[in-house]
């Protein structure tokens, strides 16, 4: 069992909200009325979280009161154990088992990849609440620091997140993540073979906005054969909307391999037979390395894992 510093086993809740509440008001003052207690009792309570971190943590000031550096990063690290403590009663009052879980998640995560994971935990009659939020790269992997998320189905930039933030997640590879181009059903592209990167640059297109990995991906396969990238006729984050414009249009997209062979099936669009140049990072299973021994993580992995297993 690990040991607990006395001073720090002094703490109470009301400790942990201190930091974010001065921060919020900039004044130890209101900060104590929002605790509905006396200015002189913060102020005690203040002295106590210095003493258990060993850091001046506010600065006051004519204005107010203000965090310094090492009362931001104490405050970050309190927000983490606030949104702990309130996922720990939400999994208790949905699930009193404790088998509930807040899940991050790409949208092509929702294509294949999870309904066949779902089917797996059902098939092995593992009854685990899953509560899913679609959003992008960054999002979820920011959530899942903050602890507003239990785990994350995702990528990851390592460019976009400072070393001791990755330090803090484990990653679980799921899939290898490939790009494929689609057009509509009666695009003569569909019908087309050895289709080249010069005929797909003359093309209109509609394509992920900059700052994503597929954009990324799409301006770096035209840049490393010496082609100018076409600047596309429409951005759209969703492939999915992607799709139904380019099923009803002349427009051809470019999106994770999965998607176009998923869609593909339902005949809303055609894929184009080329072989795109370059690719992105593969999917991962991500979260705090404090909840590799939860058992609802362990059984999500499980079940992740064989999907993946079962779809590559």
């Amino acid at each position: 069992m690990t040991s607990i510093n006395p001073r720090l086993g002094q703490l109470r809740l009301k400790h942990l909200l201190l930091l974010n509440l001065i921060d919020e008001f900039k004044s130890i003052s209101k900060a104590a009325g929002a605790l509905n207690l006396t200015q002189p009792a913060v102020s005690s309570m203040l002295k106590e979280l210095e003493a258990v971190f060993h850091a001046a943590l506010v600065t006051r000031t004519r204005q107010g009161a203000v965090l310094t550096d090492a009362g931001r990063t104490t405050r970050d690290r309190l927000h983490i154990a606030l949104n702990e403590l309130q996922a720990a009663q939400n999994a208790n009052i949905t699930e009193p088992n404790g088998s509930h879980l807040l899940v991050g998640a790409l949208p092509i995560a929702m294509v294949e990849l999870i309904p066949q994971s779902i089917a797996w935990l059902v098939k092995n009659d593992i009854n685990l609440v899953l509560k899913f939020f679609e959003g992008t790269v960054s999002s979820v992997i920011n959530d899942v620091l903050e602890n507003k998320l239990d785990c994350a189905i995702g990528r990851m930039d390592a460019v976009n997140f400072a070393p001791e933030s990755i330090q803090q997640l484990c990653f679980a590879p799921l899939l290898p993540m490939f790009l494929a181009v689609a057009c509509s059903i009666n695009n003569p592209l569909a019908r087309k073979k050895n289709i080249s990167l010069e005929t797909l640059a003359e093309q209109d297109w509609v394509v992920v906005p900059k700052g994503s990995q597929t954009r990324n991906a799409f301006d770096q396969a035209f840049i490393q054969n010496g082609i100018v990238p076409p600047v596309p006729l429409i951005e759209s984050f969703s492939f999915f909307s992607n799709f139904h414009m380019v099923g009803a249009t002349p427009l051809i997209t470019l999106a994770p391999h999965l998607a176009v062979q998923r869609y593909a099936e339902l005949k809303v669009i055609s894929p184009v037979r080329f072989s795109w140049p370059t690719s992105i990072s593969p999917l991962l299973f991500i979260f705090r390395q404090e909840k590799a021994k939860l058992a609802p993580i362990q059984f999500l992995q499980q079940a992740l894992t064989a999907a993946a297993q079962k779809i590559a």
